[in-house]
């Protein structure tokens, strides 16, 4: 079924987000700095406003469809109406990948078909400008040697946008595998944190001392192994026995996995599970590096475990659960995996109260290990509905002042004309390091 799109320029999002939640009775369901989107059922419409445009108004119309076979329809029928079509594959724009089809109607009005298939962080650019700075057309965009890649091929030579749209509420999808990955991947190959991308901020090693980790112990671990993107410190209460065999639920480039190298020793054994390629790749790079023989990593997603039943001793994470939707699914996959009992020691972030709509749709924030969180009391009934037991919390720190320098300067102020203190709500966010076992003759219990 297709859906009408219409994209507007504005001056102010955040008037205008003000203007058109009241008008359409609801919050929009994606909210950047520069980008918001109602996607309406009565009437059905994907409305957006963004700050891309040159001059405000309306930018574009368009329709997005459900499907590549239904976007071939479309660029069929325009094609039948003697419409010029251009056709972007793989186009980033607006939050998302789609495939378009772009077409200037006889009043000379700009309309878009799409079908959009994945969510980016970023809003995306529009087609490169031709020599001598002039702004690509839609029969110049033909010979760029860029084509398809970019968002918002146009007609006239104003400043273009693009009104595509990442998938509705992408952070509560599945699509939110794809905005982690492509984040954190980004940290990866540039071997340190950027900022407002990741827990922890960008200064690995004072994030590491303010977390509660052994400075002796950090310069221990092979160089670009600590990236700063822990909420806590699990393995200092882990009191890991050598012989064991530990997971590491989001391993990242190794940090925690190779401080739990060290106590296993030469007899133990520690999984890393990452779902992101470019952070596999950097922790096995790592390995080598520091000659780590009893360490290995696997591609896999935290829900969903690479790991064989009843087949480690302990698991740790640190600022990961929270970005996974389906938190639930994480802990039964480890309650699978451990051993009659075993035990968890996992640092995660959680909230006191819910997150104002701002930044709960900012996939800045999500990323940031912040909007992904949930909220305390459902955090901790989730562990124990997962068939763990004597589930604690070791550790409750609060996280405000990091979780604030996460949040985008742009979005600060976007929050701030909708009313909302950014340090009120980063004094909502705790840093909790809670311990659980898994029943079992002879339970171990947290040492230390």
């Amino acid at each position: 079924m297709k859906r009408l799109h219409v994209h507007v320029a504005v001056k102010d999002l955040a008037d205008s987000v003000r203007f058109y939640s009241t008008l359409f009775g609801v919050r929009p369901s994606v909210l950047e700095p520069d980008y918001a989107k109602w996607m309406l059922d009565d009437p059905r419409v994907n409305f957006a406003v963004s700050k891309k445009g040159q001059s405000p108004g309306l930018d574009h119309l368009g329709l997005q469809v459900e499907s590549e076979g239904e976007l071939r329809e479309v660029v069929e029928q325009l094609r039948s109406a003697g419409q010029e079509v251009l056709e972007q594959k793989n186009a980033s724009c607006c939050y998302t990948r789609s495939d378009k089809a772009w077409v200037t109607d006889p009043q000379g009005l700009r309309w878009e078909s799409f079908h959009t298939f994945g969510a980016l962080t970023t809003f995306g650019e529009d087609l490169p400008p031709l020599e001598g700075g002039a702004q690509t057309t839609l029969l110049e965009a033909k010979t760029v040697a860029q084509p398809a890649a970019r968002c918002g091929a146009g007609t006239e030579s104003k400043g273009l946008t693009c009104g595509a749209s990442r998938q509705e509420e992408a952070v509560a999808k599945p699509d939110v595998h794809a905005v982690v990955q492509e984040r954190y991947g980004t940290i990866a190959r540039a071997g340190a944190p950027i900022p407002e991308a990741a827990c922890g901020g960008p200064r690995p090693e004072d994030i590491a001392a303010r977390l509660g980790y052994d400075r002796t112990a950090v310069e221990a671990v092979p160089d670009g192994a600590n990236l700063g993107l822990g909420c806590g410190a699990p393995l200092t209460i882990a009191a890991l026995q050598p012989g064991e065999t530990v997971l590491d639920l989001g391993s990242g480039a190794g940090f925690d996995a190779f401080l739990a190298a060290r106590e296993v020793g030469s007899t133990g054994h520690v999984i890393g599970v990452d779902i992101t390629s470019e952070m596999l790749d950097r922790a096995r790079r790592n390995a080598k590096a520091g000659g780590y023989q009893n360490v290995e990593f696997r591609e896999g997603r935290i829900e969903a475990l690479p790991v064989e039943d009843n087949s480690v001793d302990v698991v740790i994470s640190n600022c990961v659960i929270n970005l996974v939707p389906d938190k639930a699914a994480v802990y039964r996959e480890v309650a699978r995996v451990l051993r009659p009992g075993g035990r968890v020691i996992i640092s995660d972030i959680v909230l006191e109260r819910s997150l104002p709509d701002c930044i709960a749709a900012s996939v800045a924030a999500y990323t940031g290990c912040v909007a992904g969180a949930a909220l305390r009391e459902d955090y901790l009934q989730t562990v124990r509905s997962s068939g763990l037991m004597d589930v604690k919390v070791e550790s409750d720190k609060n996280f405000g002042e990091l979780a604030a320098s996460m949040i985008p300067d742009d979005l600060r102020e976007q929050a701030a004309k909708l009313g909302i203190d950014v340090k009120e709500v980063g004094a909502t966010v705790r840093s909790l390091t809670i311990t659980a076992l898994k029943s079992g003759v002879g339970d171990a219990r947290i040492r230390g």
